[in-house]
């Protein structure tokens, strides 16, 4: 009797293990499923912030390249103007211009049409060389000129080209100036 009691099939029960393991598994795969879910979450909400942090990152270094070039051309600008503004007192002080110094002038200033504007390239060049053009030429013509009224009249017009070449030194700042600021 006692074998009638406890059952010795295995088979007996089957029936009831497959549903458990079936609920099991499916309670399993369930809990793998969520626990990807909430990884892949984490992930994109870190490439997320990532991304973020990249764009601010990119735009400060946009910032900073901005400065630097405004920089750097203020800076070869600033070299443009005392260039000319040192040729204009070399010629002021001389009278005449060293055709050397000149030579170094013309190459140093060739970059002055990229760095500015059309007004300040005509304003050195066709206003500020004439000038200094005709002032040498004055002081030239002056030196070989015998004394008497021509050589008085001529240091009269050297003295006007002067005055007039003086006063371009003064309004060199002002024709500079709008390219002279870090500021947009």
């Amino acid at each position: 009797m006692p074998s009638e009691t406890l059952p010795t099939d295995p088979l007996r029960w089957l029936p009831f293990l497959t549903p458990a393991v079936q609920f099991l598994t499916a309670c399993i795969a369930g809990f793998i499923a969520y626990k990807f879910g909430s990884i892949q979450a984490s992930i994109s909400r870190q490439q997320a912030d990532t991304a973020r942090q990249q764009a601010a990152t990119a735009a400060a270094a946009a910032r900073v390249a901005q400065n630097k070039l405004k920089s750097d051309l203020f800076e070869r600008r600033l070299a443009m103007y005392n260039h000319v503004y040192e040729y204009i007192d070399t010629v002021l002080r001389d009278k005449v211009i060293d055709h050397a110094k000149d030579s170094v002038f013309l190459i140093s200033v060739r970059p002055l049409g990229w760095l500015t504007d059309e007004t300040v390239t005509q304003f050195v060049f066709k206003e500020l060389r004439a000038q200094m053009i005709e002032l040498s030429r004055l002081s030239r013509q002056r030196e070989v000129t015998a004394t008497g009224p021509e050589r008085l009249a001529l240091a009269n017009l050297q003295e006007e080209a002067s005055h007039k070449l003086f006063s371009l030194h003064e309004r060199l700042a002002k024709v500079f100036e709008p390219f002279m600021r870090l500021a947009p």
